[in-house]
């Protein structure tokens, strides 16, 4: 008779691994200085739940950034043309059915994201890695986390101008997940469409291997916002 065996400590239960609860998306494709409203996906107490915002372009470098309350903005980059930033909480108990962001000053078009994240154990700080980038850039999306097993999420936003992104998820085992996937459609300001993803990658063992996801340009864009986590099991 076989039995399997908890590789964590004799009589404790195996850890719980990190999922993705909800995600969703707002695009707003006319220039102002407010997001879309996005739905918060109805996240339970405990939960880690990530804005991730992309701006075109005109953002006034230094302007300030007014995130729902109870955020706190992790990451910010801001090169001369596009830019993003992100910021994150734990849920409460009364969590509101959708987020906006506003900024001070500069209107632009903006792509706002929020993904919730159940049976979390916070960040793996040393791995976060955000970066904006004003031309067509193809990044990797490799990440060098320090805490596995975890769940590794990456985040792209951008295209605008005259280009759409585009991303296709590397292929791994386990397999890479389209979270939220697509180009925007033109409308208002928005005249060359844009695009936003999110992948997320359960990494079940110790071992973290780089993974590079391939981001393609249908023209030259304004930039976009990368930004990729790495998020330790919950231990019981």
């Amino acid at each position: 008779m076989s039995m399997m065996v908890n590789p964590y400590k004799i009589g404790v239960a195996t850890p719980v691994a990190p999922t993705v609860r909800a995600a969703n998306r707002s695009v707003q494709n006319t220039s102002g200085t407010s997001s879309g409203a996005v739905s918060s996906g109805s996240p339970v107490s405990g939960d880690l739940i990530i804005l991730h915002m992309a701006h075109g372009e005109n953002l006034v470098p230094g302007t300030s950034i007014t995130w729902p309350s109870g955020f706190t903005q992790g990451g910010r980059s801001q090169p001369s043309r596009a830019s993003g930033a992100w910021a994150w909480k734990i849920a409460t108990g009364s969590e509101p059915s959708t987020y906006t962001v506003t900024w001070s000053t500069g209107n632009t078009r903006s792509i706002l994201s929020c993904v919730v994240v159940k049976d979390h154990n916070g960040f793996d700080t040393a791995s976060v890695n955000s970066t904006s980038y004003n031309t067509n850039t193809n990044a990797s999306g490799a990440t060098t986390g320090t805490t596995a097993p975890c769940l590794r999420l990456y985040f792209y936003s951008g295209g605008w101008g005259a280009g759409t992104l585009t991303v296709t998820p590397a292929t791994t085992t386990p397999a890479c997940s389209l979270v939220l996937a697509g180009t925007m459609t033109t409308s208002g300001n928005n005249t060359d469409g844009a695009g936003g993803y999110v992948i997320s990658k359960e990494e079940p063992t110790t071992t973290l291997a780089s993974i590079s996801h391939t981001i393609s340009w249908s023209g030259n864009g304004t930039g976009m916002h990368f930004t990729a986590f790495t998020i330790p099991i919950k231990r019981l």
